[in-house]
């Protein structure tokens, strides 16, 4: 019984150690979480996904918005990370025709 004890003790503090691993790595990267990006045919950056009650849907992303800039700058892959928006201070984005500036991420 001691054993099974100290095992799943071990196991608790190993699983703790790589969720506060990710969730720092994903603080210090700034990964908005819940939005998946693609390119589209004309190689925008395109919004594809957006999962409910995401940090994306709360700052006022929608499926489908097209990315203009990304922090004043062209969009790259380098804000993208496993194909999530990343290192974001503000965007612009194209949504029914309309420019939207986004800031404060």
């Amino acid at each position: 019984m001691k054993n099974l004890i100290k095992k799943f003790t071990i196991a608790v503090i190993v699983l703790s150690i790589l969720y506060i691993s990710y969730t720092t790595y994903i603080s210090m990267n700034g990964i908005i979480i819940g939005t998946k990006i693609h390119k589209n045919d004309k190689s925008q950056f395109m919004i594809e996904e957006i999962s409910e009650s995401s940090y994306g849907q709360f700052v006022g992303l929608r499926q489908g918005d097209i990315i203009l800039k990304i922090n004043k700058e062209k969009p790259s892959d380098k804000h993208l990370k496993w194909g999530y928006l990343s290192h974001i201070n503000s965007l612009d984005i194209l949504r029914s025709g309309k420019k939207i500036h986004l800031k404060d991420f």
